[in-house]
């Protein structure tokens, strides 16, 4: 025992008793005891500690302001949730995925992520061959951030600001904007309202 508990064991009383008063919640009458409590220390509770939760992370609403991890999780993100929907919306929510899948690929070109945008290209290309396969080749055939830079010079539905018509159920287009806002993909949304 050390010195200063052999002086003032009351002292140590105290500070047993306003743990176990705080441990139960009387977390006023353990601070009267126990002065010290009144910093913020994480409580323990049957094993479980109470720590404030980290401040959420800020999700970005544009390319500009997007990691590349940002846009590769948009797009998986969006790209499951259309393969998991239901048959009969499908076909019209398909129809998103190739558009905003050339926006961020053209994207990721510009940021000069030229690996990350052919990592985009190898993980999803077997779902557009067939029906884009000539677009695909086109994509696949960028090199360089400079070939980017000049939109005008890539075939026109892959430019990154050209405009794509998309027909589809006012219920399917509903339930997409919906999922986007209820998930914060706001790259998505951002790429939609674009495209």
């Amino acid at each position: 025992m050390s010195t200063s508990t052999k002086k003032n064991p009351g002292k140590v009383l105290d500070a047993v008793l306003a743990g176990l008063l705080h441990q139960r919640g009387f977390t006023e009458v353990a601070e009267k005891l126990d002065p010290s409590r009144k910093e913020t220390k994480p409580e323990i509770i049957d094993g479980l500690v109470d720590e404030v939760p980290p401040p959420p992370k800020e999700v970005p609403t544009s390319i500009r302001n997007a990691s590349v991890e940002d846009i590769l999780q948009s797009y998986k993100e969006l790209y499951e949730w259309v393969c998991q929907s239901l048959d009969m919306y499908k076909p019209d929510l398909f129809q998103v995925l190739f558009p905003v899948f050339s926006h961020f690929y053209i994207a990721l070109c510009k940021l000069d992520c030229l690996k990350e945008a052919r990592q985009l290209l190898l993980t999803y290309r077997d779902s557009f061959d067939t029906k884009y396969g000539e677009d695909l080749n086109s994509l696949a055939m960028i090199n360089s951030k400079e070939q980017v830079l000049e939109d005008e010079k890539l075939p026109e539905s892959i430019r990154y600001f050209s405009k794509v018509s998309i027909r589809m159920s006012k219920f399917a287009f509903n339930i997409l904007v919906s999922f986007l806002q209820d998930n914060s993909l706001w790259l998505v949304l951002t790429a939609v309202n674009q495209k």
